[in-house]
Parts: structure tokens; C-alpha cells; sequence
């Protein structure tokens, strides 16, 4: 039983937060009664020496310094005659200019306008402007309404956000989504959406500093199941001082 609740929680399956709980809560409760020893074992990777671990406790866990390579030869090893069961976690973040567009599931377009509606390249915006960013996301799933969907949006250093909450005493203008988060460099947006809809938010921007930055990638993503996500990517923009375009 133990091992079908092991690889239930590291399968691709989106379990509830109350389904997680319990079954860590069940874990440990077998870790703990099952303990019967001391766990120890080696593991080698790449070229390095190998290395011992051991504990008294029912989990070790580690930092692995890994070499810059594209792949690197994990290899461990266990002297005892108890099953020792391992995995191995890898995050990280790309380099700046090198996400890729991907999508799974949901659509996502993002496009700028100035204040009459034109189109605006944010490569190159003059100190002091004003634009708009439409993002637009579609539901292209075939499983009827994606529930709990995240829109994350981090605008650039040199960018600031217009928050209409802070210019008006009412409500926001937008009311398709559930709930939205505007922080001084990034806006959190909530919302459901039924097969094949489409909806659009729109965000008030300024080019306020010059210099040049990095504008992170807009993604979004089913809050409860991984596998239905969108993501652009992400690229230098420059703001001039007014008068040294050209």
C-alpha cells in the first residue's frame, strides 16, 4: 500500500490539497512505525568520488552540485538488504532570452497598443508614454470548463503599472475574472473558462525610466493541473528619452 500511495504522489496526477495531506500523513506515519535501522547507502555523480550518506531518520535528502554539462550519470548504491527507494528533484530557471513559447491546452496572446488604439513595438518606447498590454487566453481543451486558471504577468523594471484601484473609489472596470493581484511590478489574475472561450484583460502601462529591461515571459496555467499551461517568451525592451528617437 505504502508504494501505491509513493507513486501516486510522484505521478503527473493533480491531486486535492486534502487527498495530498492525508496521504503524507499516512506516509509518515509508516516511516515512523517501519523505521528499523539506521538508512545508509553511496552514490556517485559524473566523475566525482563517491560519496557515503547515512542517517538514523527514515529520509535523508541532499544537495547535488552538479558540473555544467547537458547531462551528468547519477549512480547509487545500496549495501543493506532493505529497499532503498531515491529521487531525484531538478529545478532551475532559464537564462534571460531563452524561454521558449509552449502551450498545452490553453491559448495565449499578448499585443500593445498606444491610447488611440495603434500598435505599439515595446522593444523601443519613448520615457514618459503610455500604452496599453492586451492579454487574450483560450480554453482550446476538450474537458469542458477549466476551473482555477492563473494569469501571471511581470512587467519590466522600467515599466510601472497603472492601478485603477488607487484612481477610482469603485470597483474595477473588469469584471471577467474571479480575483486579480496588481503589485507594483506584476498583476495575478484568477478566472474560469468554459470550452472554446476566450477572454481578454487589459493593463494600463508607462514607459516611466530609461535604461533597458529584461520583460519577463507571460504564462498561465491550470492552478490544480499542470498539464493544461501557456507561456510566450520573454525579451529586452528599451525606453529613450523623449526627443533622441531616430
Amino acid at each position: 500500500m505504502a508504494t501505491n500511495v509513493s507513486e501516486a504522489l510522484s505521478s503527473k496526477q493533480w491531486p486535492s490539497t486534502q487527498s495530498t495531506a492525508f496521504s503524507l500523513l499516512a506516509m509518515m506515519r509508516f516511516a515512523g512505525e517501519a523505521a528499523g535501522g539506521d538508512l545508509e547507502g553511496f552514490y556517485t555523480l559524473g566523475k566525482q568520488k563517491e560519496q557515503g550518506f547515512g542517517t538514523q531518520m527514515p529520509l535523508f535528502s541532499t544537495a547535488l552540485d552538479l558540473p555544467e554539462v547537458k547531462k551528468v550519470r547519477l549512480a547509487v548504491r545500496n549495501p543493506s538488504k532493505s529497499p532503498l527507494f531515491v529521487r531525484v528533484l531538478a529545478r532551475g530557471v532559464p537564462k534571460l532570452s531563452t524561454e521558449t513559447p509552449a502551450a498545452s491546452g490553453l491559448a495565449l496572446k499578448v499585443h500593445y497598443t498606444d491610447t488611440e488604439g495603434g500598435k505599439v513595438d515595446v522593444s523601443s518606447l519613448t520615457q514618459g508614454s503610455d500604452f496599453q498590454a492586451t492579454i487574450t487566453v483560450t480554453n482550446n481543451t476538450l474537458l469542458g470548463v477549466v476551473k482555477d486558471i492563473a494569469l501571471s504577468q511581470v512587467v519590466p523594471s522600467g515599466w510601472e503599472i497603472h492601478n485603477e484601484r488607487l484612481a477610482t473609489s469603485g470597483p474595477s472596470t473588469q469584471h471577467n475574472f474571479d480575483y486579480q493581484d496588481i503589485r507594483d511590478d506584476r498583476i495575478y489574475t484568477y478566472f474560469d473558462l468554459k470550452r472554446g472561450e476566450s477572454r481578454s484583460f487589459n493593463v494600463r502601462l508607462n514607459a516611466s525610466y530609461e535604461g533597458r529591461f529584461y520583460m519577463p515571459q507571460v504564462s498561465v496555467e491550470a492552478m490544480y493541473d499542470g498539464s493544461i499551461y501557456a507561456r510566450d517568451y520573454g525579451n529586452w525592451v528599451e525606453i529613450i528619452k523623449p526627443g533622441s528617437e531616430g
